[in-house]
């Protein structure tokens, strides 16, 4: 396992660090995060603020300068 570490930037900008993980157990509805919200009786997608396509799209639209991101990923069938 890691460690994961977060330093706030010399000039006191704003940081952050959070985990994500993939994939979700769905893919969230398009309509959910627009000004109206989703009006759909039925809709199958998620209406999750917390899911980790979501949280992704906010911090990168919330991001003014740079954003660092690393990505692992495990193609080993046994594993899962």
């Amino acid at each position: 396992m890691g460690n994961c570490l977060g330093v706030e930037a010399p000039s006191g900008g704003d940081s952050f660090v959070d985990v994500l993980f993939f994939p979700d157990s769905g893919m969230p509805c398009k309509n959910f995060r627009s000004a109206k919200g989703c009006t759909r009786k039925n809709c199958k997608a998620i209406h999750d603020q917390g899911s980790s396509l979501l949280s992704f799209l906010s911090h990168l639209n919330g991001a003014k300068k740079t954003m660092e991101i690393c990505v692992f990923t495990i193609t080993c069938d046994e594993v899962g």
